[in-house]
């Protein structure tokens, strides 16, 4: 009778598995160490909850490389910093490691790179989101983002058509929703937006 080996399976292995099959993020509890074992899933941890995200839809993958492309191209010209892109963690401390889908990191921002995250705060953040994602990243990522003193926050949403921003001056956050139109960022002066062409990218 032939025998079959059996390959003991993780409990990230299971977990990758069940995302693969899920079709909106997964809340499980747990911790720093379970959330940065993961590896290369996409992943918020916040207060002991890892929220799991499932793959982007494409329309979500064509906005993201094209906005990441464009800051990049920006921000490498001008020589003004680094950008990086959807699996970047961002450590606020124990409680908080958001993964934005787009930040960006002035020259003379005192954030540390570290190999699998950022501790400290970017000077943009940029999330696009999804039906499956918006209360999360509208809401709660967006509070935190606030928390922390993120200077600015481009929410595009595709689905009602239009990008949220969120500027802070003054200790105060302004805000903008535009349909239509451009806007300027502030924290890199002469890079201009066109809200159409970020919606429909």
């Amino acid at each position: 009778m032939a025998v079959t080996e059996q390959t003991a399976v993780s409990p990230e292995d299971v977990l990758a598995q069940t995302l693969r099959k899920a079709d909106a993020f997964v809340t499980v509890p747990g911790t720093l160490e379970e959330l940065y074992r993961l590896g290369e899933v996409k992943a918020d941890f916040i207060e002991g909850l890892i929220y799991l995200h499932m793959a982007a839809s494409t329309p979500h993958e064509r906005i993201f490389v094209n906005v990441l492309t464009d800051l990049n191209v920006f921000v490498r010209t001008t020589k003004a910093g680094t950008v990086f892109g959807s699996r970047t963690s961002v450590d606020f401390g124990p409680d908080y490691h958001p993964m934005p889908d787009i930040l960006y990191l002035a020259k003379d921002n005192p954030a540390r790179v570290e190999q699998d995250r950022i501790v400290g705060v970017p000077d943009l953040v940029i999330e696009i989101l999804s039906p499956s994602t918006r209360r999360l990243d509208l809401v709660d990522k967006r509070q935190l983002y606030r928390q922390y003193g993120v200077p600015e926050l481009y929410f595009i949403d595709p689905v009602n058509g239009e990008v949220v921003i969120d500027c802070l001056k003054d200790g105060e956050y302004e805000t903008f929703a535009l349909q239509t139109g451009s806007f300027e960022s502030r924290v890199l002066p002469g890079l201009v937006w066109d809200a159409a062409q970020l919606l429909n990218a």
